[in-house]
């Protein structure tokens, strides 16, 4: 069962390398998803379990090949490190942009009642504004028609 399913994945993996290089030998964009991380893991625990210490044992700790080899494990670990960091960081970016979203449309709905009521308020303020003129136009039309009466100050006959 265990060789299916690997005979599957390599599949799978072989698939997707032809559909991105398209036979062209430039470099794959996002090639860290086609590799399967469990086989990254199990290659880095085969480097530090087996090749570190045989080489260690042959060469010694201080050798290049020993240093060189152990660069490319903590390579391997850093590249992982930094995949999962992508990973989290993309679907943060895409929670956010959903965010954004949900708080632009309840915007434009909190500003549509918004404008209702200010069209209220603007009929309502109109409404007083043609009943105080209609008040004031009324209270001067009974002044011009009051009589004036003898030392009145408030009629100025004198225009």
């Amino acid at each position: 069962m265990q060789q299916i399913r690997e005979n599957v994945r390599a599949a799978i993996m072989r698939d997707n390398l032809v559909k991105q290089s398209n036979g062209d030998e430039k470099p794959l964009f996002n090639a860290m998803a086609i590799v399967p991380e469990n086989d990254m893991w199990n290659k880095v625990q085969w480097l530090h379990e087996i090749i570190l210490p045989q080489i260690e044992k042959t060469r010694g700790a201080e050798s290049k090949e020993y240093k060189n080899f152990l660069a490319v494990r903590d390579a391997v670990i850093w590249a992982m490190y930094i995949l999962g960091a992508y990973e989290r960081q993309a679907l943060q970016i895409g929670n956010d942009r959903m965010l954004i979203e949900i708080w632009r449309s309840k915007a434009i709905t909190f500003e549509q009642e918004l404008l209702k009521y200010r069209t209220a308020e603007q009929l309502l303020s109109d409404d007083t504004m043609k009943d105080y003129r209609a008040a004031v136009l009324q209270r001067a039309i009974s002044l011009l028609d009051e009589k004036p009466k003898a030392g009145n100050p408030s009629i100025v006959t004198n225009v």
